[in-house]
This record gives C-alpha cells, sequence and structure tokens, in this order.
C-alpha cells in the first residue's frame, strides 16, 4: 500500500486533491452505514476504538484506493460521465476480489455511490474521509456479528440500496446543474 500511495500521488496532481463538496461524500457515508447496519446485528459496546486502525484506514486504504479508483481511473477514462461511474464501480469491485464474489458485488456497488459523489464534486479528500470512516465503522468500532437476513438477500439489498442511493444522488445533482446554467 506505501508503494501505491507514493505512485499515486506522483501520478495524481496535487491541485485536484481537494475536500469538494462534502455533503455528496456524507451522504455516500449515511447511505453505505445505513444499509450495511438495518441488515446486520451489531454489538455496539464490544467495538474497539484504536487510533491506529483509523491513521491506517485513512491513509493506507481510503487514500490510496481513490487516489487510484476516484482520482486517476475516474479522471481518465474516456467517454460520458456515466461511463467513467461505471468502470470504476466494476473495477473497484474486482479490486477486492480476493475477499469474494459477494463482497465484489458490494464493492462494486460502493464503489457506483463513491463514483457518482466524485462525478457530482466530491473531492478526493472527502471521499477518502467517508470511505475511511466507512471502514474503520465496519472493521473495527463497531463490527459486525451477524446478518439479519441471510447473505444472499443481504448481497442483492446492499447492492440495490447502494446503487439507488448513487442514482438518486446523480440525477439530483443533474437537475441542480441543469437549473443553474
Amino acid at each position: 500500500m506505501v508503494v501505491q500511495l507514493v505512485w499515486a500521488a506522483w501520478l495524481y496532481p496535487i491541485s485536484k486533491v481537494t475536500l469538494g463538496n462534502f455533503q455528496f461524500a456524507l451522504f455516500i457515508l449515511v447511505i453505505v452505514q445505513m444499509l450495511q447496519y438495518g441488515t446486520n446485528v451489531h454489538s455496539f459496546a464490544a467495538g474497539n476504538f484504536s487510533v491506529f486502525d483509523l491513521i491506517r484506514y485513512m491513509i493506507f486504504i481510503a487514500l490510496v484506493e481513490e487516489l487510484w479508483f476516484r482520482g486517476i481511473l475516474q479522471d481518465n477514462v474516456g467517454g460520458s460521465p456515466l461511463v467513467g461511474i461505471c468502470v470504476c464501480a466494476v473495477i473497484f469491485g474486482l479490486y477486492h476480489i480476493q475477499q469474494g464474489w459477494g463482497t465484489v458485488l458490494t464493492t462494486t456497488a460502493v464503489g457506483f455511490l463513491f463514483s457518482v459523489a466524485r462525478a457530482c464534486g466530491a473531492g478526493i479528500i472527502a471521499l477518502t474521509l467517508a470511505h475511511g470512516t466507512m471502514n474503520w465503522l465496519n472493521n473495527s468500532f463497531l463490527p459486525p456479528v451477524g446478518l439479519r437476513i441471510e447473505i444472499t438477500w443481504f448481497y442483492a439489498v446492499f447492492a440495490l440500496g447502494c446503487l439507488a442511493g448513487g442514482s438518486l444522488l446523480y440525477i439530483y445533482y443533474k437537475k441542480r446543474t441543469l437549473r443553474v446554467t
């Protein structure tokens, strides 16, 4: 991850690493956490606060992935913004293939949300904060202890929820920008 971070920082212009419209990244975080905690049973008392894990998730996972996928890749995929969003989402999902096909499906859906937020004006820093916070909450602070629904239903509900949230955000943003211009 350190090599990926250095390489991405070298390839991606520092002037593009901005906060941007943070509300879009916050919207993504809320959608993902609602879907995840709505379908999982959590042991809230069992969470562990770890500053080291938070820093690790923010810098060595979230920042690296946001620079690569929503920065370098999404900024350089030709065609329409929708093509860039879809390509980034699929590649982001496949990047997590070592965790299984269910994870590929869910990370593709989350990647779609993050890519839509980027297209709507969320900056790399805002997306990094949302992404790192999401990873930290899900893995360190509020780990899931079990699903309330079957795993197949979880994958379907989670993916459809992310796609619906991203689509609504994209439609909202498009309508808002059309009124301004």
